[in-house]
C-alpha cells in the first residue's frame, strides 16, 4: 500500500515538473511498472480502491454507476451477452429439483418403523399414565 502511494506521489511530482513531451515517457514507465509487477500492482490498487470506497461511499457509488452506464453504452452487445450469461449461470445454480427424488428403501423402512413404534398401544399407555401421574401430583 505504501509503495503504491509513493509511486502515485512520484508520478504526480514528475507530471508537475515535466513538460508535455516528458509526460508520455512517465506514462510509459508507469505502464512498464504495471506490466512488470502486475500482481503487486493489482493488489495495491485493490487496497487503494477499497480504502477510497470506505472513506467516500456516496461519491464512489455515483462514480461507479456512471462508469457502468458508460461501459453499457459503449459495449452494449458485449454487456448484454455477459449479463445474459450471468443470469443463466445464476438460474442454473438456484434451480430446484422438483419433484424431489424418491426415498431410499432404508429411509422408508426407518420412517414406517418409527411411526409404528410411536403409535403403538404401548406408547399410548405410557403417555396416558404420564398424564394421569401429572394430574395426580399437580392437584
Amino acid at each position: 500500500m505504501h509503495m503504491f502511494v509513493k509511486i502515485v506521489k512520484n508520478i504526480y511530482i514528475y507530471f508537475n515538473a515535466l513538460n508535455q513531451k516528458n509526460k508520455s515517457d512517465v506514462l510509459k514507465a508507469n505502464k512498464k511498472y504495471q506490466t512488470k509487477n502486475n500482481k503487486k500492482y493489482k493488489a495495491t490498487n485493490l487496497k487503494s480502491v477499497k480504502k477510497y470506497q470506505t472513506k467516500n461511499p456516496k461519491v464512489y457509488k455515483a462514480l461507479n454507476l456512471q462508469a457502468v452506464k458508460n461501459y453499457q453504452a459503449k459495449n452494449s452487445e458485449a454487456f448484454k451477452s455477459s449479463n445474459l450469461e450471468l443470469i443463466m449461470k445464476y438460474q442454473k445454480k438456484s434451480e430446484t429439483n422438483f419433484p424431489p427424488k424418491s426415498l431410499s428403501s432404508l429411509l422408508q423402512h426407518k420412517i414406517a418403523s418409527n411411526f409404528c413404534k410411536d403409535t403403538s398401544p404401548q406408547a399410548f399407555k405410557e403417555s396416558e399414565m404420564y398424564c394421569l401421574w401429572q394430574i395426580n401430583f399437580t392437584h
